[in-house]
């Protein structure tokens, strides 16, 4: 097989039972050594086209497939089983509600439910976050892996976009203890002037995060009583969700 052959092979494989395979596995069925079929494995976790479960060491089909896939956003992907519950946020809470989802070591955002008041926090699906001034970017970073992460941020000069913005490596890695301590991440004008929002992360069944829920608005409507309010708000929802998704 090719590159291009040995990439679709893989997919198919891990869209069929039992969903999870190991690299001796995955090489013994193509019959081919491990060798290449770990290069291509590599390559492709680095798009975000599988994953890796870091205890079972098996391989799955990642994230990246769900942005490609119109007709898994109409069915029963993560967009069929969130929507409702999304949209009761958005009803409960009137501001802007999303999922975030992470693509390899980038967080996207993957859908989204816009608060319908005039002023209102609003991006466009598929829009990159980043690591140190969001709150999906740094929720999905702080339950990234450890050692990845930390290659990242000292190779990434980081923009202060406001006086509130995280831009030192060390000071973002205590900033992620933080979020894994508390449970969710919260973003105060670290991006824009007046922002504000709250993240909390979506656990698989292997307790692993690659998702999260979140609420963005103004910050004038976040009252202390708001805040806390909708922190345990999201991570209800977004326990119901982990839920779902097993």
């Amino acid at each position: 097989m090719n590159s291009i052959e040995k990439v679709l092979w893989i997919l198919n494989r891990l869209g069929e039972e039992p969903y999870e395979l190991n690299l001796t596995t995955l090489a013994n069925e193509m019959n081919t050594v491990k060798s290449g079929v770990h290069k291509t494995l590599g390559i492709m976790m680095k798009q975000g086209f599988i994953i890796q479960n870091p205890e079972t060491k098996k391989y799955s089909v990642g994230p990246a497939l769900y942005r490609l896939g119109k007709v898994y956003d109409n069915r029963v992907g993560i967009w069929g089983i969130t929507k409702p519950i999304i949209m009761e946020v958005a009803e409960i809470t009137q501001e802007t509600i999303s999922i975030g989802i992470r693509e390899g070591d980038h967080a996207i955002l993957a859908y989204k439910i816009d608060s319908t008041l005039p002023v209102r926090y609003v991006e466009d699906i598929g829009i990159k976050y980043p690591m140190n001034g969001s709150a999906i970017g740094k929720v999905l970073a702080a339950y990234h892996d450890t050692e990845r992460v930390k290659e990242l941020l000292n190779a990434t000069k980081f923009i202060k976009h406001t006086p509130n913005s995280i831009v030192e490596p060390e000071a973002i890695l205590q900033e992620y203890q933080k979020i894994r301590d508390q449970g969710y991440a919260i973003s105060d004008e670290e991006r824009f002037l007046e922002s504000f929002g709250i993240a909390v992360p979506i656990m698989n069944d292997h307790k692993n995060v690659w998702s999260c829920l979140c609420i963005t608005g103004p910050k004038v409507r976040f009252t202390s009583e708001k805040i806390n309010s909708w922190i345990q708000l999201l991570k209800s929802k977004a326990n119901e969700i982990s839920i779902l998704l097993a």
